[in-house]
C-alpha cells in the first residue's frame, strides 16, 4: 500500500513584477505546473505513475468539487515529479480551493487517494485575472547596484524554484546561465540535509542537457559548496537504456589546464568512482591519453596511499582499473614524493580469482608488458603473500613463446636473483623449476661467460640434516649429469670439515642396478669396501638350481663356464657361489659381452660362506676343505695326498659329523 506526501513546490510563474517588465501585457492562460515529492513507504518513490487531481472548494468530504477531473501520467525519478494542471479559468474565484490527488503505478488496476487534501497557495488565483499586466518572455535588467538582481526565497519546506521545458521537442535549456566575470554562473549552497542541487532532464527522448553552463571568465562555470552533510553535487543517469554519461567534461585549454581538478581539505576521498550494478560490465574509472602525458598520474605527499582501485562486489568482472595509452606516455603512472605507495593493487575478496593486477603487452619485440627500475637502494621488486595459508606462488611467469619466462641480470657486483624461505617451518623449496618441454629441453639452464663457479649450493646451517643439492628423475634419464668439454673435472666432491666423518659422495640405489656405475678407469687412494667381504668374477653356471654357497669347478665343454662339483678332491674347482648366509660379495669383476662374463658371482678369495657335507668327518675351524661327491658341497680334507690342486680354502667355523650345512670359509684356492 502506497503512503504518500505531497508537496507543492511551485505554481504557475504567470506573473512578474510590473515595474522589472517594459512589455505589452498579454494573457497569461490557465495552465499552472505542479511539482510534487511522491513516497512510497517513506521511501522516494520511481518510475512511471499515473495521477487524477480534482479540485474542491473545501478540505472535508462534504465539500463540492469545482471543475472537471484531470488524469495525468508522470516519470517520477528520485521521488520528483512535474505536471501541468489546467483547471479552466472558472474554477477560481476569491474563495479558496484544496487539490485532491489520487496515484497508482502504471499499470495497477486501483488508486490510492492522498490525504490531506492540500489547498492552493494564492499564487494560482492569479490566472483568474486575465487583464494582468505580466507576460512571457520575462526580461528585465538591473545596471547598477550590488544587490541581488533575482532572488526568490522559500520558507517552507518545497523548492524556491522550478524551471521547465515542457516541450520535448525543443532543444533549448531549463536554465541558462552565464557568468562574464569572475564570479560564479551558479553558486549554489545547502545548510540542511538534502541534496544541494538536482538537475534532471525527465523525457526520455529528450536530447536536451539538465546542466550547461559556459564561463568566459575566469571563475567556475559551476561551483558548488555544502557546509552540512549533504552532496555539493550529484550526477546521475536514471535510465537503464541511456547511453550517455552522468558527468562528460571537456577542456580546450592550454597545457597548464585541467578538464577536472578535485581537491580535498579534509580527511576523507578527494574522489570516489563506483559501479554498484553486480551485472555492469564497465569501468569505474577510464583514462586514456592520446598525446605524451599520463592517462592517469597520481601523486601523494602524506603518508596514505597514492591511489586505491577496488572492484568490491563478488561477482563482478571488470576491473578496478582499465588504462589504455595510445601515445608515448605511461597508460598509468605513479610518484610517490613521501612514505606512501606509487601504487597499490589489491583483491579483497577471498573467493576472487583474479589477478590484483595484469599487464598485457601487444608492443614489439623491444617493448615489455612491465619494467620496473630503482634508482635508489632499496629492492627493485617484492612479491609477497601474506597469507599462511596461501598455496599460490609469489611470483608465477608463463611464457607461451621461444623466450626466457624469466630473465635476471645484473651489471653490478651482487646476485643477479635470489630465491630465500626465511620460515624455519616451511618444507618447501626456495625453488621449484619445471617443465614439460621435449627432449632437447632442459629444467633448469646455467651458463657462466666468467671465471667463477657456475653453479653453487650451501646449506649455511649446521644443525640441518638436508642436502645441498638433491637431484631425482623419474624416468630413464640421469638424475644428475656433469659434462666438461674443457681441461677440469666434470664434477668434483669436497668435504673441507676435518671433523667430519661423511663420505664426500653417497650413492645408493633402491633399484636392480647399481649405485655407482664409472664407463671407464676408475682411480682410487683407498678403496674401502662396506657391502660384502669376497672377491668374485662373474661366470655363467651349468646346470639347474644354482645357488649362493655352492661348491662349483670349470667345465671342461663349455670354455669360461663354471659347473656344479660332484666328485670328491676334484681339481678343477673354481671357488664358490658367493652371497649364502647373508654375506654378499665385496668386489665382483667381469667383462661385459665377452668369454669372461656371467651372471653369478663366484668368490675366488675372501669370505663366504660354503655349503659342506660332515658326514664322514666333523670340520673344526682351520680344517681345509675340498669337494664332496655331493653335488656343491665340500668336505674337510682327509687324504693329504689327494689335497693339492683340490683345495677350496680354509673353515672358519664348525660343523658338527653328520651335519650338512653353511660354513664360513677362507677361499684361498691350492
Amino acid at each position: 500500500m502506497l503512503n504518500r506526501k505531497f508537496v507543492c513546490v511551485l505554481v504557475l510563474a504567470a506573473m512578474a513584477s510590473a515595474d522589472a517588465l517594459a512589455q505589452i501585457p498579454v494573457p497569461v492562460g490557465t495552465i499552472f505546473t505542479y511539482q510534487g515529492v511522491l513516497k512510497d513507504d517513506g521511501l522516494p518513490a520511481n518510475g512511471p505513475h499515473d495521477f487524477v487531481f480534482k479540485l474542491y472548494n473545501g478540505a472535508t468530504m462534504f465539500s463540492a468539487q469545482v471543475g472537471s477531473n484531470i488524469a495525468v501520467s508522470a516519470h517520477v525519478v528520485d521521488g520528483l515529479f512535474t505536471v501541468p494542471l489546467d483547471f479552466g479559468a472558472a474554477a477560481y474565484s476569491s474563495q479558496a480551493r484544496w487539490l485532491d490527488i489520487s496515484v497508482r503505478r502504471t499499470g495497477q488496476l486501483l488508486y490510492t487517494t492522498l490525504a490531506p487534501r492540500q489547498r492552493l497557495t494564492p499564487t494560482p488565483f492569479a490566472v483568474h485575472s486575465a487583464t494582468s499586466s505580466l507576460g512571457f518572455p520575462f526580461v528585465g535588467t538591473l545596471d547598477t547596484g550590488t544587490e541581488t538582481a533575482f532572488s526568490i526565497t522559500h520558507n517552507g519546506t518545497g523548492t524556491a524554484a522550478l524551471f521547465e521545458v515542457t516541450d520535448g521537442a525543443s532543444g533549448g535549456d531549463a536554465i541558462k546561465a552565464r557568468a562574464a566575470g569572475a564570479g560564479n554562473a551558479i553558486d549554489a549552497a545547502t545548510t540542511g540535509f538534502i541534496d544541494c542541487a538536482v538537475f534532471a532532464v525527465d523525457h526520455p527522448g529528450a536530447t536536451n542537457n539538465a546542466v550547461n553552463a559556459t564561463n568566459n571568465g575566469n571563475g567556475n562555470a559551476v561551483r558548488a559548496i555544502n557546509t552540512s552533510n549533504g552532496r555539493a553535487g550529484f550526477f546521475q543517469v536514471n535510465n537503464a537504456d541511456n547511453t550517455k554519461n552522468a558527468v562528460e567534461i571537456l577542456s580546450n585549454g592550454d597545457s597548464a589546464s585541467r578538464a577536472l581538478e578535485v581537491t580535498h581539505t579534509g580527511t576523507g576521498t578527494a574522489g570516489y568512482f563506483e559501479v554498484t550494478d553486480g551485472a555492469s560490465g564497465g569501468d569505474a574509472i577510464y583514462a586514456r591519453a592520446a598525446g605524451a602525458g599520463n592517462a592517469i598520474d597520481a601523486a601523494t605527499t602524506g603518508f596514505i596511499d597514492c591511489a586505491v582501485f577496488a572492484v568490491d562486489h563478488p561477482g563482478a568482472s571488470n576491473n578496478a582499473v582499465h588504462a589504455t595509452n595510445n601515445g608515448n606516455g605511461s597508460a598509468i603512472r605513479g610518484i610517490a614524493t613521501a612514505n606512501g605507495r606509487a601504487g597499490y593493487f589489491q583483491v579483497n575478496d577471498t573467493a576472487n580469482s583474479k589477478p590484483a593486477v595484469e599487464i598485457l603487452s601487444n608492443g614489439d619485440t623491444t617493448s615489455r608488458a612491465l619494467e620496473v627500475t630503482h634508482t635508489g637502494t632499496g629492492d627493485n621488486g617484492y612479491f609477497e603473500i601474506a597469507n599462511a595459508g596461501n598455496g599460490g606462488e609469489a611470483l608465477e611467469a608463463h611464457h607461451n613463446g621461444t623466450g626466457n619466462a624469466v630473465q635476471a641480470g645484473h651489471t653490478g657486483t651482487g646476485r643477479a636473483a635470489l630465491f630465500q624461505v626465511t620460515n624455519a617451518a616451511n618444507a618447501n623449496d626456495a625453488v621449484a623449476i619445471s617443465t614439460n618441454g621435449n627432449s632437447s629441453s632442459r629444467t633448469l639452464e646455467a651458463i657462466h661467460s666468467g671465471t667463477g663457479d657456475n653453479g653453487y649450493f650451501e646449506i649455511t646451517n649446521a644443525a640441518s640434516g638436508g642436502e645441498a643439492l638433491e637431484a631425482r628423475h623419474n624416468g630413464s634419464g640421469d638424475a644428475v649429469q656433469a659434462v666438461h668439454t674443457g681441461t677440469g673435472r666434470a664434477g668434483y666432491f669436497q668435504i673441507n670439515n676435518a671433523a667430519n666423518s661423511d663420505p664426500a659422495l653417497y650413492c645408493t640405489t633402491n633399484g636392480s642396478g647399481v649405485a655407482l656405475h664409472a664407463n671407464g678407469t676408475a682411480r682410487v687412494d683407498v678403496l674401502e669396501i662396506l657391502g660384502g667381504s669376497d672377491l668374485s668374477e662373474g661366470f655363467d653356471i651349468t646346470g639347474e638350481n644354482v645357488q649362493p654357497g655352492m661348491v662349483v669347478a670349470i667345465d671342461p665343454q663349455q670354455a669360461g663356464r663354471l659347473m656344479v662339483t660332484s666328485r670328491s678332491y676334484d681339481t678343477r674347482v673354481a671357488g664358490v657361489v658367493s652371497g649364502a648366509g647373508g654375506v654378499q660379495p665385496g668386489l665382483i669383476m667381469k667383462q661385459n659381452g665377452s668369454v669372461a662374463d656371467g651372471k653369478h658371482p663366484v668368490a675366488l678369495t675372501g669370505r663366504v660362506f660354503c655349503m659342506v657335507d660332515a658326514t664322514q668327518a666333523a670340520v673344526e675351524p682351520g680344517d681345509l676343505l675340498v669337494s664332496s661327491e655331493t653335488p656343491g658341497h665340500a668336505m674337510k680334507s682327509t687324504e693329504p695326498a689327494r689335497a693339492p690342486g683340490a683345495i677350496i680354502g680354509k673353515a672358519m667355523t664348525a660343523l658338527p659329523r653328520g651335519e650338512k650345512g653353511l660354513v664360513l670359509v677362507l677361499v684361498s684356492l691350492q
